[in-house]
């Protein structure tokens, strides 16, 4: 089974309980975006289509193990005047006459050894399968962590505008209180443009972070292939894992890591290929077999001795190749 449908199936019961447009609701679940993500992302979709050409590629009938039939036809018509002259030295002109040709055949072919090459390349297609599983996994984690970072980018954001809302809703207070004791004489000029330029300082600062989320947003919606504008709210609930073993977790780290996966793997497919360069060593034994049918038909018998002629027949034949 493809990594992906392993990771989106127990999140697709989620995708049913919360459905996936956005427009009526307010909150953007976490397990919801995931969803999205592993269903729309383009970067997931191609690696998805990369495992499935991969598997195709990985097949008996790619690398030779079976026997390759070709079939040939072909007609062919001639139309030419002609000038004789004989060993008695009669001398003559033929008219134009038209003539055709049929060539038909029906070939077998099949290699009966190549120094275990064939099994070579098919080992090493179905490791380039798991190479490809491993480059998927490498892509979805990849966007996993894209996924995550936007999210609760805009979650901090969020948080923050709140903080800067109340600031600056706080800072307006300040010179409103400032005013009236200017005005009532229990202040002087200095208070309220002191508390003039706090408010100007939150206004710009709220606005900023305002601009920043609505950039996460549309950073967010690109990657889930939404719309650019479409808006949402993040969960903003944190949950931590506490980890009790260290060294346990570096075990599973080097265990699990894809990059070391693919490092191994790699390895592997060199091996495969110096196997393979040393089978092309060894002598070759190919065999072959045929049906052909030949039939011509002379349309002036002054310049031949058949007006036509036919012929039909099996041929086999055993062919040994070694590159010395």
């Amino acid at each position: 089974m493809p990594i992906y449908k392993s990771i989106l199936f127990p999140l697709m019961v989620f995708g049913f309980l919360f459905p996936l447009g956005l427009g009526a609701q307010k909150i953007l679940p976490k397990e919801e975006a995931l969803v999205l993500l592993m269903e729309n992302n383009f970067q997931v979709l191609i690696a998805n289509n990369s495992i499935e050409i991969s598997e195709n590629l990985a097949r008996k009938e790619n690398t030779g193990f079976y026997p390759t039939l070709t079939g040939s036809l072909g007609p062919n018509l001639d139309y030419s005047f002609a000038n004789v002259k004989s060993f008695t030295g009669e001398e003559f002109s033929v008219p134009g006459a038209l003539s055709a040709r049929l060539n038909a055949s029906l070939a077998v072919n099949y290699n009966l050894y190549q120094g275990n090459g064939r099994k070579l390349n098919l080992e090493k297609l179905q490791e380039s399968v798991s190479i490809t599983e491993l480059q998927a996994r490498q892509t979805i984690e990849s966007a996993l962590l894209d996924l995550f970072d936007i999210y609760y980018q805009i979650a901090q954001l969020e948080e923050e505008e709140s903080i800067r809302k109340e600031s600056l809703e706080l800072s307006r207070k300040r010179l409103k209180r400032a005013s009236y004791r200017f005005e009532y004489g229990q202040a002087n000029g200095l208070d309220v443009l002191n508390a003039e330029v706090d408010i100007n300082r939150d206004s710009i600062n709220y606005l900023s972070n305002r601009q920043q989320l609505s950039a996460a947003k549309r950073n967010l919606n690109a990657l889930l292939a939404m719309e650019a504008n479409r808006d949402f709210k993040v969960d903003t609930n944190l949950l931590f894992n506490v980890i009790e073993n260290a060294n346990a977790l570096k075990e599973e780290a080097l265990e699990n890591n894809v990059n070391l996966q693919l490092l191994q793997a790699s390895l592997l497919q060199n091996k495969y290929d110096i196997k393979i360069a040393e089978s092309t060593k060894k002598p070759r034994i190919d065999a072959s077999g045929s049906y052909g049918y030949n039939w011509q038909f002379n349309g002036n018998s002054q310049v031949s001795l058949f007006e036509s002629l036919s012929n039909h027949g099996p041929s086999a034949g055993v062919s040994l190749t070694w590159n010395i």
